[in-house]
């Protein structure tokens, strides 16, 4: 802020010479003997009486408008607890228990309630996959089929995600720098002529990570011409692939 502009009540209140708990009834008074003080026809500063004028609106304002607390949030509700059949692994067919591609690659603690009403709170390791079974209880006896929720632009290959991106002509022509969202945060890559060219960029051990004997896999990204890109200064780096990888709810 400027010496010109009053920031607040208490800023205000300064100005004119005024206690936090100096009424309304007090204010006016006040504003007149700064007046006097700051006219330039006593000697004063213009730019001090036009704060003292300002501090005097402000206060009259709050007066009349007199800001409300903000509302208080609602609590959100409780996301609910996905129930489960209480069958032995591979007997019958499970529905899958969904679970977003971030957390598939992160992994995750899920509260899942049993049909007998028991509520385990279940660990799911990062890599998991869709039809990988994860057990839970006491003696195993009770497991979740994972589904993957499939996301706008992202494709799970086995271990390997495919990441589609929007990149300009000048782009696929001259490669260069970018940076990308994943699942797993943001990446910043240095693209070659060559990859550009050929519509494909590999970044080894970027996929899902290691689980169980599977190896860590790769990311992908696959460019897609948008001319729209084309139309901004050459200087501006591109728009590049982004998605809000916020986790799903999950049902089984």
């Amino acid at each position: 802020m400027s010496r010109g502009e009053v920031q607040s009540e208490k800023h205000a209140r300064a100005i004119l010479g005024l206690a936090a708990n100096d009424a309304p009834s007090t204010w006016r008074a006040a504003f007149q003997r700064e007046v006097k003080a700051a006219h330039p026809d006593r000697g004063g500063d213009p730019a001090q009486l036009r704060l003292v004028i300002d501090a005097y609106r402000f206060l009259k304002l709050e007066e009349l408008n007199p800001r409300q607390p903000p509302p208080r949030a609602a609590r959100p509700a409780p996301e609910p607890e996905p129930e489960i059949t209480a069958e032995a692994p591979w007997k019958g067919r499970q529905p899958g228990f969904r679970i977003s591609m971030t957390e598939a690659f992160k992994g995750c603690e899920k509260m899942v309630r049993i049909k007998a009403g028991k509520r385990y709170r279940v660990r799911l390791p990062g890599g998991l996959q869709n039809g990988d079974v994860v057990r839970f209880g006491p003696d195993g006896e009770h497991h979740l089929v994972i589904e993957v929720t499939p996301h706008p632009g992202a494709e799970m290959r086995g271990s390997d995600l495919w990441l589609q991106v929007s990149v300009s002509a000048e782009f696929l022509r001259e490669g260069g720098r970018m940076e990308v969202e994943t699942p797993f945060g943001p990446r910043r890559f240095w693209v070659s002529r060559t990859s550009a060219a050929r519509g494909i960029f590999r970044s080894p051990g970027d996929g899902l990570p290691a689980q169980g004997s599977r190896a860590k896999g790769h990311l992908y990204l696959k460019f897609e011409l948008d001319e729209a890109l084309d139309q901004r200064t050459s200087s501006s780096l591109l728009r590049r692939f982004a998605a809000a990888w916020a986790p799903t709810e999950t049902t089984a």
